[in-house]
């Protein structure tokens, strides 16, 4: 492969796995302690990027052992900032749970996913997170009941630019911590 085409698949090889990079990166989650692969799905599916101190005290209260297991995944280089690459691992795994009810799923970030779960109240007891981008659709109205079955939801989190036009209509009493 020459130069050329190397940089030009450096912008694919940033968001989709490789075959062998996956099963590779799949072997070190699968190594991690059971409490330790659930802090890893929870930052590629919802905290990457955020403060490590802030994550802690959102986690506080799971029974995850936070402090130890954010120690453990340092060291395995799976940091708060983690890689886009583990990230996307962390994000196949959880699609994994339920392919084709994502209702099902620990935690749900495809906008067009959730908006189906949402819309057709199919979220169910293992949902724990929703990490929403909503900047892809012009208006979102949610009933009532949307949220009813995510009886373990314990994360939502939106992400909404200023600059975004996009209208969020939320059942009564429910707010975002966008």
């Amino acid at each position: 492969m020459n130069k050329a085409e190397q940089e030009s698949a450096l912008p694919r090889l940033r968001t989709i796995l490789n075959e062998d990079v996956r099963n590779v990166l799949r072997v070190g989650y699968d190594g991690l302690h059971e409490k330790d692969r659930s802090i890893f799905l929870h930052i590629a599916c919802l905290f990457n990027g955020e403060n490590v101190d802030y994550v802690k005290q959102l986690l506080s209260s799971s029974g995850l052992d936070v402090n130890f297991g954010i120690e453990v995944l340092s060291r395995c280089k799976l940091t708060i900032m983690m890689h886009s690459l583990l990230q996307q691992l962390g994000r196949e795994v959880v699609c994994e749970q339920s392919i084709d009810e994502p209702g099902k799923r620990q935690f749900l970030g495809d906008a067009s996913e959730i908006y189906d779960v949402l819309v057709d109240n199919t979220g169910s007891g293992p949902v724990l997170g929703i990490s929403l981008d909503i900047s892809k659709f012009n208006e979102w109205f949610l009933n009532e009941r949307c949220f009813g079955g995510m009886h373990n939801l314990k994360f939502y989190k939106s992400s909404l630019s200023k600059e975004d036009q996009t209208e969020l209509h939320y059942p009564g009493g429910l707010l975002s911590a966008s």
